[in-house]
């Protein structure tokens, strides 16, 4: 019995570490999502109860890699609803463009009235609504719902590879419709996320569907995916174009190896 508890500890403890890692990770950069034999980041927007008052609302942005919000048009928008889906055909009620070039940090929406009614922060990647990538439902005073939790956050993951081709999973906040927004998805031969910015994909595609989440794939146009090489997937919100997509709208990446 002792020897059975030592080495379900034993088991236990470099998923314990990973945890750690992982948390330690959130505070200072874009989120790392447990993905195995993958690693994952996304884009992650927070707000806390005590950051909303009547005339201000408080939030924090951990975005990619590269990223410089005030630059690329990084935008928060606020709408008063009772939803928790982006409601893309109405007006917000207020915007904001990020004010500084840091991926990650901690700005005030000011100057607001804020009633005791629920609210919807989005966080965009770009200055429309059809770059948002993250969002958090404030509810009403006397609501019995979960109070502050992330509408459905960015994400993509490999769920398949072969020899010219990648299949993979893909989420969006509700709301969202990745075709009609002109979301893409790109494939870099040999590179991590650090270069996703600024250079062009080895392969790319349009999302095509309109589905805010599920599965998709990139078909190489040359060449395979070669064994023990590193290959990283971006998720664009918004800007495909046949040739020489947008890149500031990097939402999530994930990088494996072949």
């Amino acid at each position: 019995m002792a020897n059975e508890r030592a080495n379900r500890a034993a088991r236990l403890a470099p998923a314990l570490q990973n945890h750690r890692t992982t948390k330690t990770k959130e505070k200072s950069m874009a989120k790392e999502l447990n993905a195995p034999s993958q690693q994952a980041l996304v884009t992650s927007f927070t707000i806390k109860p005590e950051d909303v008052t009547g005339t201000q609302i408080t939030y924090r942005y951990d975005t990619m890699p590269g990223n410089q919000p005030n630059a690329y048009g990084n935008t928060v928008f606020i709408w008063q609803t009772s939803q928790v889906f982006i409601p893309v055909s109405t007006q917000p009620a207020h915007s904001q463009i990020v004010q500084n070039n840091q991926p990650n940090g901690s700005s005030i929406f000011q100057g607001l009235s804020v009633s005791s009614e629920s609210y919807l922060v989005a966080f965009a990647v770009g200055n429309s609504v059809k770059n948002i990538v993250a969002a958090v439902f404030v509810p009403s005073t006397d609501s019995n719902q979960p109070p502050y939790d992330p509408v459905q956050a960015p994400s993509i993951l490999v769920t398949n590879k072969g020899s010219t081709s990648v299949s993979f999973s893909y989420a969006m906040p509700a709301g969202m419709t990745p075709q009609a927004d002109g979301d893409w998805v790109g494939l870099w031969q040999g590179q991590t996320e650090a270069v996703l910015y600024n250079m062009p994909p080895t392969w790319f595609v349009q999302l095509g569907s309109n589905s805010n989440a599920g599965n998709f794939g990139i078909n190489l146009s040359s060449g395979n995916i070669q064994r023990g090489v590193t290959y990283t997937l971006g998720y664009f919100k918004g800007g495909y174009a046949q040739s020489n997509p947008k890149q500031t709208t990097l939402a999530a990446s994930t990088t494996f190896v072949g």
